[in-house]
């Protein structure tokens, strides 16, 4: 999605923004406290990895969650079915004994 991006910090979340809203849309938590080195995403936005500061490498399918009709807003949106980008775990594996770049 085009107006979505995606960041990582040193508290070990990963979250997806919605630049529309400019809001966190989603967010992901793999390993408490272990910084975030790197996120990558597919060119077809349907995975997401992660690595981290102990050398974890976590893999997503990401898909969306239906969260209802919207309530407010501009007539244009109202009753329009709102969407949420979700992650799907589907792998976590040990690349490097310490720091990934």
């Amino acid at each position: 999605n085009q107006t979505e991006i995606i960041s990582g910090d040193r508290e070990g979340q990963i979250r997806m923004w919605d630049l529309r809203e400019n809001a966190c849309s989603a967010e992901v938590v793999p390993d408490s406290n272990k910084s975030i080195q790197s996120v990558s995403i597919a060119r077809d936005a349907s995975l997401l990895a992660a690595a981290n500061v102990s050398g974890s490498v976590f893999v997503w399918r990401l898909g969306q969650a239906e969260l209802g009709a919207h309530e407010g807003g501009d007539e244009g949106v109202k009753g329009k079915e709102q969407k949420a980008t979700k992650f799907e775990p589907l792998q976590k594996l040990q690349a490097h004994s310490n720091y990934v770049i």
